[in-house]
């Protein structure tokens, strides 16, 4: 300690990923007009791949949003009976796995192109939000530390 102050740790590279992933989220909520009760929490993360966020819904449809996070897509959900992770996972990995085979169902005559691989991509993260979702082992004792994240 140097007069009076503690030295400030580094955050390690979970750390310092999971803040950069929160700033996305927060323009994600920003740029999708979403009223929030400015609190974000980080429920969920696979470090450097994704990550679930969830805070109070304060506008006309009363909820919690969960926010799905990664390199390829964010989205969103408004719901007021979710209330863990392993749905919320389960949730976008239907909804990503449907909108995914939308798309790709459209190319059948067409030239793949990156819009079907996009789908492709769409659909694979789906697939893999179900599995973690469905792996009991993985969720046995699992205690969610609820990492408060202020706006």
């Amino acid at each position: 300690m140097r007069d009076g102050f503690e030295p400030v740790e580094e955050p390690d590279e979970s750390e310092d990923w999971a803040n950069k992933q929160f700033s996305k989220v927060l323009n994600y909520l920003s740029e999708a007009k979403l009223r929030y009760a400015g609190v974000v929490f980080l429920k969920w993360l696979a470090v450097p791949h994704v990550s679930l966020w969830k805070t109070q819904h304060t506008g006309d449809e009363k909820g919690f949003i969960w926010i799905m996070h990664n390199e390829f897509k964010t989205d969103h959900i408004i719901d007021r009976e979710m209330d863990s992770e392993r749905q919320a996972l389960a949730y976008f990995g239907v909804l990503w796995q449907k909108q995914g085979m939308a798309i790709m169902e459209s190319y059948k005559d067409r030239e793949k192109d990156d819009a079907y691989a996009d789908a492709d991509t769409l659909f694979r993260n789906g697939r893999a939000f179900l599995g973690i979702a469905d792996d009991e082992d993985l969720w046995q004792g699992i205690d969610v530390n609820e990492e408060l994240m202020e706006a």
